[in-house]
C-alpha cells in the first residue's frame, strides 16, 4: 500500500532557482530547494517516514508541472486542454528583479497580469527566450511599462516561445518608492499534442 507525501499544502512549489538540486529527504518530510529560490528554501512535506514508522521507500515518483515535462522529456502526449495558474507577490525595489520566470515550451496562450498594490508606480518588462539564456523584449514592453499604483498590465498572447518572463523595477527610484505588486499568470495549452 503507497502513501502519498507531498507539500504540507498539497500545493505546487514554485520559485525554484536553475542550476541547483531540490533534495527530498522523506525520513524527516523535508523539500530543501536550490539557494536563489523564491519563499522559504525548506519546506515541510504533509507527512513523513518516521510517522509512519518506515525507513525507506521502495518506490518514488515525482510529478512535474507539464510545462516542464515537455519536449518530449517525459515521453508522453499533451492533453487536449490544459493550464498552469498561479500568482507570486511581492515589494518592488530600485534593482530591475525577475520576479516570474517559467518553461512554457507546451502552450500556445501566455496571460499575464500585473496588479500594482503598492502606493508608487512600478514599471514592467516581459520577455521571452528560445534558450533560457538570452532574453528578449516582448514587442510593447522594449520599453519598461509603467503601472501606476492600484492599476495594473494585462499581457496576452498567442506567440509560442520556450521561455517567458516577467521583470519588476520602481518607476522612480530612491528611499520611499518601494510598491506592493502582485503577478498572476496562466498558460494554456487548448490544442493538445499530436500524439493526443
Amino acid at each position: 500500500m503507497g502513501s502519498l507525501l507531498t507539500t504540507s499544502d498539497g500545493g505546487e512549489i514554485t520559485g525554484i532557482a536553475n542550476g541547483g538540486a531540490v533534495f527530498l529527504d522523506f525520513v524527516a518530510g523535508t523539500i530543501t530547494l536550490p539557494e536563489g529560490s523564491t519563499g522559504a528554501l525548506t519546506r515541510t512535506m504533509n507527512k513523513n517516514l518516521n510517522d509512519l514508522g518506515l525507513q525507506q521507500c521502495n518506490s518514488i515518483a515525482i510529478w512535474c508541472s507539464d510545462a516542464d515535462a515537455t519536449d518530449g522529456w517525459m515521453g508522453y502526449g499533451f492533453p487536449r486542454i490544459s493550464h498552469q495558474r498561479s500568482s507570486v507577490s511581492d515589494t518592488s525595489s530600485d534593482t530591475l528583479t525577475t520576479i516570474l520566470s517559467k518553461h512554457v515550451g507546451a502552450y500556445n496562450q501566455f496571460l499575464i497580469t500585473t496588479s500594482n498594490t503598492g502606493a508608487t508606480s512600478i514599471d514592467l518588462t516581459i520577455e521571452f527566450s528560445e534558450d533560457g539564456t538570452n532574453w528578449f523584449a516582448d514587442s510593447g514592453y522594449t520599453t519598461a511599462v509603467s503601472i501606476a499604483s492600484g492599476s495594473y498590465n494585462a499581457f496576452a498572447s498567442e506567440v509560442e516561445h520556450h521561455f517567458y518572463r516577467a521583470r519588476v523595477v520602481n518607476t522612480t527610484t530612491g528611499a520611499g518608492h518601494a510598491s506592493a505588486f502582485t503577478i498572476h499568470w496562466n498558460f494554456v495549452n487548448d490544442r493538445g499534442s499530436a500524439a493526443n
